[in-house]
């Protein structure tokens, strides 16, 4: 391995990948690395090393979408600094910069990172770009997602040719699900592999369990009655679980959300209750189509008003691309000098149509629920890599319906070996699932989780500070003292940025602790009434909206003639906290229900 050393260090798998990629005659790697492993600064660090011993000098790194393209462009000079890359750490973007400006870049030497799709790379004029990019220098070219690629198919032979041409000194191939169904990936099996099992271990990733429950629709018959269909009963009437052909019946049935059922309402519930000890946890929502979609969407609000939810999916019955790069924008927010704040998050549950896969990396997932056929594959390991990111003492649920594949082969944290098996020889036991029939919904907490902005630790931006400088240069000659040195000016820059920014902290850190605690009683509101309702309703027998609306009301008018109306204020926020706190108690303990709630 280089000598080079790193800005953090890397973890484990990361660091015996960078070890196998600079062993002497090599210049071909595969890596498989588990989703939220941090591949981005793998491929950093391993540019890196090459470039530190003279092999390497440009970058060409090839992503599958054009969300995952924007958050490279967006977010790869983090990982490009923590690596220590030395030279210019702006990304390029062949697709909207252009050959002209591309090539100008690569030229001038203003540029050494340049980034597309494979869609892109297989058509003929940003191929013909990067082709004429890769005619000067030393490349080394990563592949993210290499599953995608066979080794026969347009993808697989695009990036195949590129490795051909002289100017190509290195490949690195990384996929947290590298195994192809017919076996013929381009690039072979990985050289390197971290399990998932090995991650969690290490504390780099979170802990999933895998629950089933039940899930049914219900629709108006034309004779007036309504009765309930399981999605295998949809997909049979479709001939098929293909979007286009369940769409075909969402439009010829009248499909109607006025019961949830436990699929969706117990891990809800779960994430709202855990928001009170964790932060601003999210749920995503997996759909058969559009029209299932809209229909979940419809559905969850009216049970869960507190939170902010919306769906996203392509086609004619979908959205816009700026549409659903809107809504997929509010979900996951784009990161701010390396990191995404939590209070950038505009959206708690995101319903999707196949939108929401790879490349969706919010640390803040911990419930992915598969309304849609949940069969073991590629795809799907994939969407519940989105509950991957660790967050401390946080566990990713991923919830399936009965019967389905994940269902019969990865119950429990057996969920965690499908990641790298198909087939799990495991000993470990197959575990049931205790929560649809124990009303499992834990006590709120003494007090709420409240995140605070750490202003003993501001970032610099480095721009700012230049900006800052010259307005302390010229307020100097503008009253005609002294000028002090270079040195003493960038101290006296940095003193009044940090000042200027703990400020701002602390009025941040004022507003935010009211809008944190209003959320935190809107959040307890949603547990107490919930267990009300699993009390008056307990499970398989779904409850209307209309019960979790009366029931919120009593609640809402009790408490209002006990403490008074919820004011934007700290201390009166935590009195409306303490008295449905107080209520959850006493509910836990008589385990049923007070005559005034009944």
């Amino acid at each position: 391995m280089s000598e080079l050393s790193f800005k953090k260090d890397p973890r484990p798998g990361q660091a015996e990948v960078i070890r196998t990629a600079m062993e002497t005659g090599r210049n071909k790697l595969c890596a498989k690395l588990p989703t939220g492993y941090g591949k981005t600064f793998t491929a950093a660090a391993v540019y890196s090393s090459l470039q530190h011993e003279g092999r390497v000098n440009r970058l060409l790194y090839l992503v599958p979408t054009v969300s995952q393209l924007d958050q490279f462009v967006q977010d790869g000079k983090s990982d490009l600094e923590d690596a220590c890359v030395d030279g210019p750490l702006y990304i390029c973007d062949i697709r909207f910069c252009g050959a002209a400006v591309a090539l100008k870049q690569h030229r001038q030497n203003s540029h050494q990172v340049f980034a597309a799709t494979i869609q892109g790379l297989s058509s003929q004029g940003l191929g013909a770009t990067v082709k004429s990019l890769m005619e000067n220098g030393n490349w080394m070219i990563c592949v993210d997602e290499y599953h995608h690629y066979g080794a026969d198919k347009t993808w697989g032979r695009a990036v195949l040719d590129l490795q051909r041409m002289p100017s190509c000194k290195y490949l690195l191939a990384m996929s947290a699900t590298p195994n192809r169904p017919d076996d013929d990936g381009a690039f072979g099996k990985p050289d390197k592999s971290v399990t998932y099992r090995q991650a969690v271990k290490e504390g780099c990733v979170k802990p999933l369990k895998c629950h089933s429950y039940t899930y049914r629709v219900d629709a108006l018959e034309a004779d007036g009655d309504v009765k309930s269909y399981t999605m295998d009963e949809i997909y049979e009437m479709a001939g098929g679980t293909e979007e286009h052909k369940v769409q075909k019946i969402f439009k010829l049935m009248r499909f109607l959300p006025k019961y949830i059922s436990p699929l969706v309402d117990i891990p809800l519930s779960r994430m709202i209750r855990e928001r009170s000890v964790a932060g601003p946890l999210q749920a995503l929502i997996g759909a058969s189509c559009c029209s299932h979609a809209k229909l979940v969407c419809d559905q969850a609000q009216a049970m869960f008003p507190e939170l902010r939810i919306d769906w996203v999916g392509t086609g004619k019955d979908g959205r816009s691309e700026g549409e659903n790069q809107s809504v997929l924008k509010k979900f996951c927010p784009p990161k701010v000098n390396g990191r995404r704040d939590p209070m950038d998050i505009k959206l708690d549950v995101l319903v999707h149509v196949g939108m929401a896969g790879e490349g969706l990396d919010t640390v803040y997932v911990s419930e992915v629920i598969h309304l849609n056929a949940a069969n073991k594959n590629n795809s799907n390991d994939q969407e519940n890599g989105r509950a991957a990111r660790f967050l401390p003492g946080v566990t990713g649920y991923i919830n399936v319906e009965t019967g389905s594949d994940y269902a019969k082969k990865y119950l429990g944290s057996k969920v965690e070996l499908a990641f790298d098996s198909d087939n799990p020889t495991d000993d470990e036991p197959r575990e049931d699932d205790p929560t649809e029939r124990d009303n499992d919904i834990k006590p709120l907490p003494e007090e709420p989780f409240i995140y605070i902005q750490d202003i003993e630790c501001i970032e610099v931006n480095t721009g700012e500070i230049l900006r800052m400088k010259e307005a302390v240069r010229e307020s100097y000659e503008s009253f005609g003292t002294f000028m002090p040195s270079d040195e003493i000016l960038q101290k006296q820059a940095e003193k009044f940025y940090k000042n200027m920014k703990m400020k701002e902290a602390e009025a941040f850190n004022d507003r935010g602790c009211i809008e944190q605690w209003d959320q935190s009683v809107k959040t307890a509101m949603s547990v107490v009434t919930r267990r009300v309702v699993r009390l008056m309703c307990p499970p398989p027998v779904r409850p209307s909206k209309d019960l979790y609306g009366d029931v919120k009301k009593r609640i809402n008018s009790r408490k209002k003639r006990s403490i008074g109306p919820v004011e934007k204020d700290v201390a009166i926020l935590k009195k409306h906290w303490q008295w449905l706190q107080k209520l959850d108690t006493e509910l836990i303990n008589a385990n049923g229900v007070p005559t005034w709630l009944a």
